[in-house]
């Protein structure tokens, strides 16, 4: 499950950030290594087996935990799991920090905004089935809703 969120959610952002006029992607990996890659209006994303590459840059899928692209002085950061500071259990959302959260449809709509304390949960439940973007104080995160 992890791999295709991670790869819907690079081609949703992807077809995003080229649309918004994003400049750079950066592909940050589990050792830590952080390769940027210039956007260009034809820039070729390919998926095979496990392997992502971005134009002349290769990736395999496991190792990829962030991506995020940078637009003018600004950086929008997509992460992938092990560093929410929430856990998706069913159709609740449970916070580990005390957090300002909102959730974005993939179109931009907010569909959810909350102040939420450590230890306490937002219902997804009312969402329609998809994938949505989470901002968590300063951070950005995806979510599955099935």
């Amino acid at each position: 499950m992890h791999k295709s969120l991670l790869l819907l959610s690079l081609l949703l952002a992807s077809q995003f950030a080229g649309a918004e006029g994003y400049k750079t992607i950066s592909v940050i990996t589990k050792n830590g290594n952080t390769t940027a890659v210039d956007i260009a209006e034809q820039t070729q994303i390919k998926f095979s087996g496990t392997q992502i590459t971005f134009g002349d840059k290769t990736f395999n899928r496991a190792d990829v935990v962030k991506f995020s692209y940078v637009k003018g002085s600004g950086t929008v950061a997509i992460k992938t799991g092990a560093e929410r500071p929430f856990r998706q259990v069913g159709n609740s959302l449970i916070f580990s920090t005390d957090a300002n959260a909102a959730i974005f449809a993939v179109d931009g709509r907010k569909v959810i905004s909350d102040k939420v304390e450590a230890g306490s949960s937002i219902s997804i439940a009312s969402l329609a089935t998809g994938v949505y973007i989470i901002k968590v104080n300063n951070e950005t995160f995806k979510i599955a809703k099935r």
